[in-house]
């Protein structure tokens, strides 16, 4: 049997030490699912794994990017397929880990094509609801419209979920493709989602962040920013880089950008939290942290 197995999980809840151990025991090779972590020189901002970590497992996908590039879903649906199906073919087990629900929500359910390049003013109004009312509630659209596509998009994936709701409107539109290399290639998927107590996650959070910027995470913002980083760039999106962009330039002070971070971290993490509970076909292990 072909096996892919996931490790995901909140932020801070200790998804890559999980990882190598569980790696170890299944002959595994640990494959990235985060959507920062493909970036390099922001190792601290990623939480990027440790070279001691690299050294113990083996670790692919991890810090090959130039953070001015930019890289879709799709990119990652090929380029991580790709890797599942080398490893596997030379009867090593992939095991994906991280936190980017995007990322596996597409590997699960498969890559949909993005259809015709029309009905641009519809998009753009779906757009301008997204940036008003948020991804989730443009995602929630769906769910009366074209449940089957609701349940199949990831919030995140704003393109295709406007591409879907476009459809609705627009209905002599072919329904799209669908492409699943998982399913084609006969792997199936195990997922394990850590999750813990929620107070005991933000605890760690804000340890974590005090960790990160003792380390350094000023001058690596810094650094980023003299390579030509913006708000245009998706590792501009990494949680950290837009409140210490703002300290940096004068916009908030010091404990002000300390405590949007540790706030933004929080809710994303109890994001993450609301969507792991509601993973189907995973197991659910609860860590006392």
């Amino acid at each position: 049997m072909k096996e892919v197995h996931v490790i995901c999980g909140t932020t801070a809840i200790g998804k890559s030490k999980y990882a190598l151990d569980y790696a170890q025991k299944v002959n595994g090779q640990i494959v990235c699912l985060d959507a920062f972590q493909i970036y390099h020189s922001m190792p601290i901002l990623s939480a990027s794994p440790r070279q001691s970590d690299k050294d113990l497992v083996e670790h692919h996908l991890y810090e090959f990017l130039n953070p001015l590039e930019k890289y879709s879903v799709a990119q990652y649906y090929d380029t991580c397929m790709s890797k599942i199906i080398e490893l596997i073919d030379n009867e090593i087990t992939p095991v994906l880990v991280g936190g980017t629900m995007l990322y596996l929500n597409v590997l699960e359910k498969g890559l949909e094509n993005e259809g015709k390049s029309e009905n641009l003013e519809f998009r753009n109004s779906m757009l301008e609801f997204a940036e008003k009312n948020s991804n989730v509630a443009l995602h929630a659209l769906l769910e009366k419209k074209d449940f089957a596509a609701f349940e199949r998009l990831h919030p995140n994936d704003v393109k295709r979920v406007i591409r879907a709701l476009e459809r609705c409107e627009y209905k002599d539109e072919e329904a799209p493709e669908v492409r699943n290399d998982l399913t084609k290639n006969g792997i199936s998927l195990h997922k394990i989602c850590l999750v813990g107590n929620r107070e005991k996650v933000y605890k760690r959070i804000e340890t974590r962040i005090d960790g990160m910027i003792e380390e350094g995470i000023i001058n690596e913002v810094k650094n980023l920013i003299s390579t030509g980083v913006n708000q245009s760039h998706t590792a501009f999106q990494a949680i950290g880089f837009k409140e210490t962009y703002s300290f940096l330039h004068g916009e908030i002070d010091e404990a002000e950008w300390i405590r949007l971070f540790k706030r933004n971290t929080r809710r994303f993490a109890k994001r993450q939290l609301t969507w792991l509970r509601r993973q189907e076909n995973a197991k659910i292990i609860e860590l006392d942290i």
